[in-house]
């Protein structure tokens, strides 16, 4: 099950990509994991999870020091990230120094 086909996934997103670390292990989650979890699949081209909800990635700004403006970008990154769950499945990137 684990060489399952993926061939719609956006491509600026990798199935090896670590999307969350889990514990003090930092055992890394990857998208094909969570694609797995979600019961992914392609569907007329698109990727949808097992309830047929198109499946978008979202990647928040990451900063080691914030810019001075990031209150505005964080706002504007949680609206779009609101807009999306509304309509989409979505999977979130963490930030993380210890996944990168």
């Amino acid at each position: 099950m684990r060489s399952r086909n993926f061939g719609c996934l956006p491509r600026d997103v990798g199935l090896d990509e670590v999307i969350s670390s889990v514990g003090l292990s930092r055992r890394g989650v990857k998208v094909e994991d969570k694609l797995i979890e979600m019961k992914a699949r392609c569907r007329n081209g698109k990727l949808v999870d097992g309830r047929r909800r198109e499946i978008r990635f979202f990647r928040p700004s990451c900063w080691g020091n914030p810019p001075p403006n990031y209150l505005e970008i964080q706002k504007r990154e949680n609206q779009e990230l609101a807009r999306l769950k509304r309509r989409y499945a979505v999977v979130v990137f963490q930030c993380n120094s210890m996944i990168q």
